[in-house]
């Protein structure tokens, strides 16, 4: 775990270092990453959230600030501002994601 050191003029950010377990491609700065249950149980793999039906929808675990190749590993923000986030919570039309939403509501 990293703990960004305090700053005034810049939030405060924690950090941890995961696996991505997505096999088939990097995962890029500001997605948004899901723990993975299904091939990596071990509380480090981390994958990309598919469709909300197959969700673990609780299992967000944060948001990659790097550019993480498939099988390496890599920091994600786990706490703090992140300028650079990308959402898509399903595909649904009906679905929005509103800035200062914690979470959308789960159909």
């Amino acid at each position: 775990m990293e703990i960004q050191r305090i700053k005034r003029s810049d939030p405060e950010k924690i950090f941890i270092v995961v696996k991505n377990s997505y096999s088939t491609a990097a995962l890029a700065n500001g997605q948004v990453v899901q723990w993975d249950f299904t091939t990596d149980g071990d509380g480090v793999g981390v994958t990309v959230p598919s469709g909300m039906a197959s969700n673990f929808s609780n299992a967000t675990a944060g948001v990659a600030v790097e550019a993480i190749a498939a099988g390496d590993y890599g920091l994600i923000q786990v706490y703090g501002y992140h300028g650079a986030l990308r959402v898509r919570v399903c595909t649904s039309a009906d679905v929005l994601v509103v800035g200062g939403d914690l979470r959308p509501p789960l159909a």
